[in-house]
């Protein structure tokens, strides 16, 4: 085994070498001892800095970055060279950084070995700390001799890696993501340290990536009101305002006593209220740092018996000596207590202690600082006192709150047509409840002019029965012509449409469309039934909810319907779109449900819809001529008690089918004659309104029947 050189022969050695040095550092460097640089600011990052076996700088913090205050500092380096020929310390793209929130070292790259030792190498180094206390480092690679050393799961609170023993220089050591505190108390990481043995390499320390920062003062509020502060001539607190309120509120202490120096109290108490009035008193304080059996008698001895402070709501303040035994001892002497300020001298005449009374002082925060009596030995021997102290602000008021703008009303939603349930088709329903624009807008008016009346003509749907548009007159005259409501809506004896509780309304901000109950098409595979069916729309969009039911033998939860929900059947054109929206700004229309069966029977039903456009007033289908020809009319809206009848026609000759979707999806129960409702009136209007419905149905077969065979006569 070879035997290690003595440390003085390396050392000549190592000063033989400084004639060979690399290029990028003079001899200098390697020979003198050259102190680096502290970093002094409260924040502070530098990239590599390396020592030499004596601790003496070989390179100096680069590139250093110090910040105290003021903007942020950055500094800059391209790249470091080698220092010796034998040893290996490059790198290259260095950065620091430091400001108010902290610090941040990067290195782009570096490769660092030292003479006879594994080489180590990194990309991507980090190094980060922040005024929080926290830190964090980073590399993108890492390896030793070529071996990956990198521990993510390490790396935050640090690990070491060592490399191999060298009989000539020793052991050598590799520090990641050191963290330590510096001598001024900053928090240090250090992302790399490369550490050879002590006095035994001609580089002894490499340091890569190191921050440091000042943690922020710890966030503390302010007392309101004090008893006793005592401060060491160094600063460093000895009774830290004992004792103390931050709000409202009485505390005492009864004794309180340090030993270094001696100092005693009794019977302190402190208050304050709401409005910022406060009080302090202290029935003893002794500070006597001569404990020999005349000390208390000494010009160092501070004594204060019976002190009282008041401080007013308004801040006006007054100390006062109330009790018979009351009285300041200081310097040596009793003195008047009368005064703002006293200044003692000793034997020449030089002033060695001041006593101020009621002192005021303001704080930034426009507080004032109310101290009952101050006590300072100008010499710097002896701690500083303050007793009762106030730190008074003027009681917050209620701050006038800033105007607020006039509201502008909200743009009234684009002109509107809002109607319950409308019918094309073998089965027709003109629009039930429909209510236009020039309604809301003559509603608008009749609202802003009380004496006006409204007019209902405006709202009445076209080519209804002279029944239902009396209903409906009535109705626009109860609700107003922007809202209107009709109770009960059929197709007539056809029985394939009816409907409860049919509503409209149409408003500046809002549109809606309801129907409590609704039955379509019953007993076939097209069959309807939904409960409270309410579509909304405003000038943001449209909403509709039902309380349920099925559509197409498909179950519908209650609760708000996704827009455009499509239920189709197989093998029919016929499709049912539920919250049908389509169109948009000016043209948004939408339909709570929509029954499509154009392509089919040409039968189309619209429940609860708002549209853009006026809704087309359905006619009853053309019959033609020929057999089976004739007249009818459309269902209609009844309300209680208004009688309205059902179509009626006649025909003959002509093939009959069950209701509007064919006899081939209608159950005998649904093409069954039901019982009118008992409206008082004689059995032979009934039955002869009985015959003319029959006559109607067949009048619609035939027509069905010449719609489907035109197109093989062509």
């Amino acid at each position: 085994m070879i035997r290690r050189t003595s440390r003085s022969v390396r050392l000549v050695t190592a000063a033989a070498l400084a004639a060979v040095l690399a290029v990028g550092f003079t001899a200098t460097a390697a020979t003198t001892a050259i102190a680096a640089p502290a970093a002094s600011g409260t924040n502070s990052a530098f990239g590599v800095q390396m020592l030499d076996s004596d601790g003496g700088t070989l390179q100096a913090s680069t590139p250093l970055a110090d910040w105290t205050s003021g903007d942020t500092v950055t500094q800059n380096a391209a790249s470091t060279g080698d220092l010796y020929k034998l040893n290996t310390t490059r790198t290259e793209g260095l950065v620091s950084r430091a400001a108010s929130d902290g610090a941040r070292s990067t290195i782009a790259s570096g490769t660092f070995q030292l003479r006879d030792r594994v080489p180590v190498a990194f990309t991507g180094l980090t190094s980060e700390c922040t005024a929080d206390g926290s830190s964090t480092v980073s590399f993108d690679t890492l390896t030793v001799n070529g071996v990956d050393a990198l521990d993510p799961a390490r790396i935050a609170t640090g690990y070491t890696v060592d490399l191999p023993v060298s009989s000539t220089w020793g052991a050598t050591k590799l520090y990641i993501g050191e963290r330590t505190t510096d001598a001024t108390g900053r928090a240090q990481t250090t992302a790399l340290r490369i550490e050879a043995e002590a006095g035994s390499s001609e580089i002894w320390r490499v340091k890569l990536g190191q921050v440091a920062c000042t943690p922020a003062a710890p966030v503390t509020t302010p007392a309101l009101v004090s008893g006793i502060t005592v401060t060491a001539p160094n600063g460093t607190p000895i009774v830290a305002g004992e004792p103390s309120l931050t709000a409202s509120g009485t505390k005492t202490d009864a004794t309180f006593s340090a030993s270094n120096p001696p100092i005693a109290a009794k019977g302190v108490t402190v208050s304050r209220t709401d409005d910022s009035a406060a009080k302090v008193s202290i029935d003893s304080f002794t500070q006597v740092p001569d404990t020999s059996s005349v000390g208390e008698y000494m010009w160092s001895a501070f004594r204060v018996y019976g002190l009282a402070l008041d401080v007013a709501a308004d801040g006006s303040s007054v100390v006062s000596f109330p009790g018979s035994n009351s009285g300041l001892f200081v310097n040596g002497v009793w003195i008047n207590t009368g005064t703002d300020l006293y200044t003692g001298l000793d034997a020449q005449g030089t002033p060695r202690v001041t006593v101020r009374f009621n002192e005021r002082v303001t704080q930034p925060d426009g507080s004032v600082l109310i101290t009952a009596v101050h006590y300072t030995d100008l010499t710097g021997t002896y701690p500083s006192v303050a007793l009762g102290t106030v730190r008074w602000s003027a009681p917050s008021t209620v701050p006038t709150p800033d105007p607020e703008p006039t509201p502008q009303p909200d743009s009234p939603l684009p002109s509107r047509y809002a109607y319950a349930l409308s019918a094309s088709g073998p089965s027709v329903v003109s629009p039930v409840a429909l209510v236009t624009p020039d309604a809301a807008a003559a509603a608008a008016a009749s609202a802003k002019a009380p004496n006006a009346v409204a007019n209902s003509d405006a709202a009445r749907p076209d080519a209804a029965s002279s029944d239902a548009s009396s209903a409906a007159t009535s109705d626009a005259a109860a609700l107003g012509a922007a809202q209107l409501e009709v109770a009960t809506v059929t197709d007539g004896v056809a029985g394939q449409i009816s409907a409860t509780g049919a509503r409209a309304s149409n408003a500046a901000g809002t549109a809606t469309a309801q129907v409590d109950s609704l039955s379509l098409y019953p007993g076939s595979s097209l069959e309807v039934s939904l409960s409270n069916i309410r579509v909304a729309m405003t000038k943001t969009g449209a909403t509709m909810t039902t309380g349920g039911g099925t559509v197409a033998g498909q179950a519908i939860a209650a609760g708000e319907i996704a827009p455009n929900t499509v239920v189709q059947l197989a093998g029919r054109s016929a499709v049912i779109t539920l919250n049908l929206q389509k169109g948009a700004a000016d043209g948004f229309s939408v339909t709570g449900v929509d029954v499509n069966d154009t392509l089919g029977l040409g039968a189309r039903v619209r429940v609860a819809a708002i549209t853009a456009d006026a809704p087309d007033v359905p006619t009853p289908v053309d019959p033609g001529t020929g057999p089976g020809s004739g007249s009818g009319s459309p269902g209609t809206g009844t309300d209680p008690g208004t009688g309205a009848g059902p179509g009626s026609g006649s025909g003959s000759n002509g093939e009959l089918g069950n209701g509007a979707i064919g006899q081939n999806f209608v159950s005998p129960q649904a093409s069954s004659t039901r019982p009118l409702a008992d409206t008082g009136m004689s059995t032979a209007p009934l039955a002869l309104a009985a015959a003319l419905s029959v006559l109607a149905l067949a009048t619609g077969a035939g027509l069905l029947l010449r719609r489907r065979r035109r197109p093989t006569a062509s």
